[in-house]
């Protein structure tokens, strides 16, 4: 037998010992094998000076239609002669000694095509290449198979890939759909045997946490489903990522699975939420929502003390703004205070409308002093609004703000919306247009 070196082998060491009903022996042998075995020269026409006897039992092909000159020319599919044929001598006249793996059709003696795999190696005498020994099987079959595993790929919603976690730790994706280009902005091959490359697209939070999911789910064999950003041409995308693992015959992981774009379902999501805890008139938090983030802070306020404050703001006489100027007046009224609380409050701040004409602000990490001095910039600026309204007259409008700290004997928010709404009662009954605080008691 010829020893391979390096995907190619030296003619010399293929010379048998003992040649007696050698070729007869290997010819019943290779009668019966799937692949057919040739031989040819190196040079072309690249003649044929041995094709196994299998050649029209496996692949219906009369051997001498192929070895007559210019026979495979004549039987391979026109539109694969020229791609196989510069892909056969690219490899021929290059310096690589791996072998050469070709796909394509071949006419068959009943004039229908079949799909061969070509396997080709360099035949070396004396470190000159003289010889090209192949292989060529029939995979009509498989390439069906894989063309239609391709055509669902294609109508996937989302990218169908493997990914594996080697026995050795290292990390690669042996199969990944062309919708990869689009969910990830890299191609399939770029990224085979470098997650790294594909990692670098992960939005810098989000890589941790996926990886972290990952092992989990090779540690305990267990379905994996993630959401996850990724960072493609400038752009933040939502994506989901689900797969089955699978123990390797190699000690390692493989996981079959789909991944599918979620941006627009997240934008929804986002978008159900804020509708959810907004106001759709004034854009502010709602009632609910300010419940919450004060139920949130009366627990840290349990554990770090760190004081915080409430203003409920109750707009003066509202109600005659809408009799003489009419409700859409009113809710412009509404919206430009609105507008004044977004400008003069922090980004930790959260204002809400309660209903009606009434608001309530959370000042977290706020002493009563500093609340009741934004309270009188608010006022300040509350007063100063003018509005045209029936028969294009102007008017103005005034607010009363009731403040109070957190103290330690609150348990709930209406602890504090009572103090609050107490020190507002006592801002209407002084004339309105002011600012009232209750000290806190701690």
């Amino acid at each position: 037998m010829a020893t391979p070196v390096n995907g190619s082998f030296d003619a010399e060491d293929s010379k048998p010992t003992d040649s007696s009903g050698l070729p007869a022996m290997l010819d019943e042998i290779l009668r019966l094998s799937p692949a057919v075995v040739y031989y040819t020269e190196a040079v072309p026409p690249y003649r044929i000076e041995y094709i196994s006897p299998n050649l029209r039992l496996f692949l219906r092909i009369d051997d001498e239609k192929l070895t007559a000159p210019g026979g495979w020319f004549h039987l391979v599919h026109p539109d694969d002669v020229a791609p196989t044929l510069a892909q056969f001598e690219t490899w021929l006249q290059g310096d690589s000694t791996r072998d050469l793996n070709r796909r394509y059709r071949i006419m068959t003696h009943e004039g229908s095509y079949i799909w061969v795999e070509d396997t080709c190696r360099k035949v070396f005498k004396e470190g000159r290449l003289m010889h090209i020994a192949g292989a060529a099987l029939d995979i009509t079959r498989q390439q069906k198979v894989e063309e239609t595993l391709r055509k669902i790929a294609e109508a996937a919603p989302g990218m169908i890939y493997q990914f594996e976690r080697r026995a050795d730790g290292r990390y690669c994706i042996p199969y990944a759909s062309h919708q990869m280009r689009d969910l990830f902005g890299v191609d399939p091959g770029d990224v085979e045997n470098d997650l790294d490359r594909l990692l670098n697209v992960f939005h810098p939070d989000d890589v941790e946490r996926v990886m972290q999911s990952v092992e989990a789910s090779e540690r305990t064999q267990t379905f994996w489903s993630v959401d996850y950003r990724v960072c493609v041409d400038g752009e933040v995308r939502w994506l989901h990522g689900q797969s089955t693992p699978e123990r390797t015959p190699e000690g390692g992981t493989l996981w079959h699975g789909l991944v599918m774009d979620i941006t627009r379902q997240k934008q929804l999501e986002q978008e159900l939420r804020e509708m959810s805890i907004r106001d759709a008139l004034t854009g502010l938090f709602n009632r609910r929502y300010f419940f919450d983030v004060v139920s949130r802070e009366l627990d840290r306020f349990g554990r770090t003390a760190s004081p915080f404050c409430v203003i409920m703001v109750d707009l003066d006489k509202f109600k005659a703004i809408n009799d003489q100027h009419g409700h859409a007046k009113g809710d412009e009224v509404l919206i430009a205070f609105a507008g004044i609380l977004k400008a003069r409050l922090r980004r930790t701040d959260v204002s809400a409308r309660l209903g009606g004409e009434e608001f309530v602000i959370f000042l977290p990490d706020t002493l009563l002093d500093q609340a009741f001095w934004l309270g009188e910039e608010i006022r300040v600026d509350v007063a100063a609004i003018r509005l045209s309204g029936a028969r294009d007259a102007t008017f103005g409008v005034t607010a009363s703000f009731g403040l109070t700290q957190c103290q330690a004997s609150d348990q709930y928010p209406d602890d504090l919306l009572r103090r609050a709404d107490s020190a507002l009662y006592q801002a209407k009954r002084q004339g309105r247009n002011r600012v009232i605080s209750i000290p806190a008691i701690i």
